[in-house]
């Protein structure tokens, strides 16, 4: 796949064997500078997932109270690796949302693969 990386959180590849790789930027944010031009990057997915995440799902609260942060992500996606891309995202919020805790800021996980 080709994509460009404009800062932020720094998406996650997984691949098939169960190990992660954080694609880091290549360029700053999108939209703070004018005229900026972004760097193509590639990716072989090659049976591997890749997950881009704000950071409102690193920041979100477990039900054991403790902020989630980028290794308990990994963790949950870990934890429901073998399921379908729906199904796993469906569990990863489970796990974030509960009744009667604000969240803090907004969840947004794509997965791709």
């Amino acid at each position: 796949m080709l994509f460009a990386n404009a800062g932020h959180q720094p998406p996650l590849y997984r691949s098939r064997s169960g190990t992660y790789r954080e694609l880091e930027e290549s360029s700053p944010p999108l939209g703070i500078l004018p005229g900026m031009t972004y760097t193509d990057q590639r990716l072989k997915l090659d049976g591997g997932r890749l997950y881009l995440f704000t950071d409102g799902v690193t920041e979100g609260w477990s039900a054991d109270g403790r902020m989630l942060e980028v290794f308990g992500l990994k963790a949950l996606l870990d934890k429901y690796s073998l399921r379908p891309p729906a199904e796993q995202l469906e569990r990863v919020v489970e796990t974030l949302v509960h009744p009667g805790v604000r969240l803090r800021d907004d969840l947004t996980l794509l997965v791709i693969g």
